[in-house]
């Protein structure tokens, strides 16, 4: 009997579980009228788990070769086996964005490790080691780790600046007292500050840059004026406040920043919210949270209201505030106030590093037990993104091969506009899921005889000359796997770009997520460039996955522009038919968003396509559950 070892990521357990057991269980039982009653309240979404043979929630799909991999978040730098579902972690974007799913898999043998430099101090070298199909943002573009070449810069985001010459220096994850971008401006900065205690110009010239900053003179003492009366306010309000709360305000103080304790917020219907410490020129609104006095489901509706009205709610612990807590961390809570700062006043800004050496890494079977051959990810909410030291790691893309090496060349110097480089050259459209779980892509491909075609297809619209749906032909293809020939003779034959569809191409293409493919790469041909043009970038969930049907619940982001929201966007089916000969066809179904009844179709927990003249069964009827569950879904 085959056994396969799962691993709990909720608690670490480790079982060994028979294949048997995985491959034959049953989804729960569900007759037709209560599938009628529960698809009602599901509409464009799965149903709950139980009601499917082996249900995988969708992810992203790249992945760190370590769990103590540094991630940036709203509390500043954590690894990854620290971070919680629902932390906020920073994106290419520039903003924090919720972790909605955390997943590890096993069982990879082949990594790419990346050195990383920015300066000339030893305290900004890093490496990383990666999955080959992990995306870097560089400044041409999304790159996969197995493109990364010497040489090339890429991009992380940073709200520190030298305290001497203003660059923009990385966020430091060594030693946070990092203040310079070299030894050279932290010496200039400190023969600076020592040559004013007996340079009497230097003093003069630093009393007049007070002036007129409005720290000394008349407009000092307005200043002094609006500080008494904040300190007098405070006061009043730490008649009522708790202990965390006031560690809260001395560290406001610290930082300088101004705020506002005890602050009032109206909403539109006349009830007020009082705010622990608000910032109302950024609409912050921090909020201290004990375990006695705060309701979680209020604070949700309460938290709602603020954000319809346009604030920024930071909910914080009062533990990291409380010393005799376990828990205890003011540290951590500066970071958080800096972080809120900076996002909410749009501080962030690109800072490059430099990569200085590629290693391809395969270890051999005899190494296994002593390295780690696990792979670690997130799922993060619209920006797909997170930000690891010195990088970023970053979902249906038009794939475009056989673009010349001389209008590549023309593009980057911009001579030549996309469009012109892309008329005449061959394309298909794919579609890559990664499911948890599951070590490789579930892929698809979608292949169309017109540009007008495709998109008709990705926006559900009906085909002109049947009435019906636009059906698009599918293609299975394998993930790492080489270009088929089935699929470069097939996107050859049937679709040519022509300048009309260059511009259509154009009108949708997201180019920030553009993923070029060198000549003689995977996906480009043995002169040409290819590119992956992204269209849109969401999350898939599944519902039905039998060997010849496939339910997807795709949901673009909504960060995205609104023309890009609605491709694909809803159910999409994949399923195979016999006749005049096995093949996959897709469509998005827009007529009845409820999902498919798990149990009536008999599904199977298959989530890896099958080509389809290799398919045994082409319908519900063809497998052997069907005679038990016949008299419940008739």
């Amino acid at each position: 009997m085959s056994i396969v070892r799962v691993r709990f990521l909720e608690d670490g357990r480790e079982a060994e579980i028979p294949l048997d057991i995985l491959s034959f269980k049953a989804p729960k039982r569900l007759t037709k009228e209560e599938w009628k009653k529960l698809a009602e309240k599901y509409k464009g979404r799965p149903l709950p788990p139980e009601y499917y043979a082996d249900f995988k929630p969708g992810r992203i799909a790249w992945c760190l070769g370590s769990p103590f991999e540094l991630i940036y978040t709203r509390s500043g730098w954590k690894r990854w086996t620290d971070i919680k579902i629902g932390d906020e972690v920073l994106t290419h974007k520039g903003r924090f964005r919720k972790v909605i799913g955390k997943y590890e898999f096993s069982g990879i043998h082949e990594w790419i490790k990346i050195y990383l430099k920015w300066g000339k101090s030893k305290h900004w070298n890093t490496a990383l080691r990666v999955t080959p199909n992990h995306p870097f943002l560089t400044t041409s573009g999304w790159k996969l780790a197995k493109d990364i070449k010497p040489g090339e810069q890429l991009i992380s985001k940073t709200f520190y600046k030298c305290e001497y010459c203003g660059k923009p220096i990385p966020i430091p994850w060594k030693f946070s007292d990092i203040r310079h971008c070299s030894r050279s401006c932290a010496t200039k900065h400190q023969h600076e500050r020592m040559g004013a205690l007996f340079n009497r110009e230097a003093l003069q010239e630093s009393i007049k840059r007070r002036i007129r900053e409005g720290r000394m003179g008349f407009q000092a003492n307005r200043e002094l004026a609006r500080l008494a009366c904040a300190k007098a306010n405070k006061k009043l309000a730490q008649q009522r406040i708790s202990f965390p709360q006031k560690l809260f305000y001395e560290i406001l103080d610290k930082l300088n920043v101004r705020y506002e304790p005890e602050f009032p917020i109206k909403t539109k219907d006349g009830h007020t919210y009082w705010a622990d410490a608000a910032i109302p020129d950024l609409k912050i609104d921090f909020e201290i949270d004990g375990s006695r006095h705060h309701n979680p489901e209020e604070d949700e509706a309460r938290d709602k209201r603020l954000r319809a009205l346009g604030w920024s709610v930071i909910r914080i612990d009062a533990n990291l505030l409380t010393p005799r807590s376990p828990q205890y961390n003011p540290a951590e809570v500066e970071n958080i106030v800096l972080n809120t700062l900076a996002n909410e006043g749009h501080l962030f800004e690109d800072v490059i590093s430099v990569v200085t050496k590629v290693e391809k890494i395969i270890y051999p079977p005899s190494e296994y037990r002593r390295v780690c051959t696990h792979a670690f990810t997130l799922e993060v909410e619209e920006d797909h993104s997170f930000m690891t030291r010195l990088s970023f790691s970053h979902n249906s893309q038009m794939h475009i091969r056989g673009i010349s090496p001389e209008d590549k060349e023309a593009y980057d110097k911009g001579k030549k506009s996309f469009e012109e480089i892309i008329i005449g050259h061959s394309l298909h459209q794919d579609f890559r899921i990664a499911f948890q779980g599951l070590s490789k892509f579930v892929e698809w491909v979608f292949l169309e005889d017109s540009m007008e075609s495709y998109f008709r297809f990705n926006l559900g619209k009906r085909d002109p000359k049947t009435g019906n749906v636009t059906k698009c032909l599918t293609i299975v293809k394998p993930s790492a796997e080489e270009p088929s020939g089935e699929i470069e003779k097939a996107s050859r034959d049937k679709m040519l770009i022509t300048e009309k569809d260059a511009k259509l191409i154009e009108k949708y293409a997201l180019h920030e997520h553009d993923v070029w493919l060198a000549p003689g790469d995977v996906g480009a041909t043995w002169r040409g460039w290819g590119v992956l043009v992204t269209i849109t970038i969401g999350v898939a969930q599944p519902g039905i996955q039998r060997p010849d049907l496939h339910e997807y619940f795709y949901y673009p982001s909504p960060d995205l522009p609104k023309i890009n929201q609605k491709l694909l966007n809803g159910r999409i089916i994949v399923k195979a038919f016999k006749k005049p000969r096995p093949l996959w066809w897709a469509w998005l179904a827009v007529r009845d968003s409820r999902p498919m009844n798990p149990w009536c179709h008999v599904d199977q927990g298959e989530y890896y396509p099958i080509k389809a003249e290799k398919l045994r069964y082409f319908s519900k009827e063809d497998y052997p559950e069907w005679k038990e569950r016949k008299k419940d879904c008739e």
